[in-house]
């Protein structure tokens, strides 16, 4: 009876930890944005992303939710500009208030656009990234 239980609590700490992997999709380490383009600014619009250095903030689903506050933790995970996000590429103003724009997504207030979140860590005094425009957009 011992060996049994034994076995029984083997198996469920396999099946919880394959669960858990399935969980969360295999991401790329480094992606690139570059949905949006104007010729005539003076910065990239293109951006390196690291997922692996956002990393640090978790590597489950509800990590990921934080960015791709869609993603239902089960289906493949959509870019910010996908039908139904921030799809609507036709704004470059930083400044632009409406989620619909995918410019927003990056630079927002809300802890879940990039911008936001740099800030929110920043002001609690953590470790974080980019602030300001240079620090992600290249010169051209």
């Amino acid at each position: 009876m011992k060996k049994l239980f034994s076995m029984l609590v083997a198996a469920a700490l396999v099946g919880t930890m394959a669960m858990a992997a399935q969980a969360v999709p295999q991401v790329p380490a480094d992606v690139v944005i570059d949905h949006l383009s104007n010729p005539n600014a003076k910065l990239e619009y293109k951006v390196k992303f690291s997922h692996k250095a956002h990393a640090s903030l978790g590597t489950d689903a509800a990590a990921c939710q934080k960015c791709h506050h869609k993603w239902d933790g089960k289906t493949a995970i959509k870019t910010c500009a996908s039908d139904g996000c921030h799809a609507d590429t036709t704004s470059f103003k930083a400044t632009e208030k409406d989620p619909k724009f995918l410019m927003t997504a990056f630079h927002s207030k809300s802890p879940m656009s990039c911008q936001g979140c740099h800030k929110e860590m920043k002001t609690a005094q953590k470790k974080t990234g980019p602030t300001a425009c240079a620090q992600c957009h290249n010169q051209k």
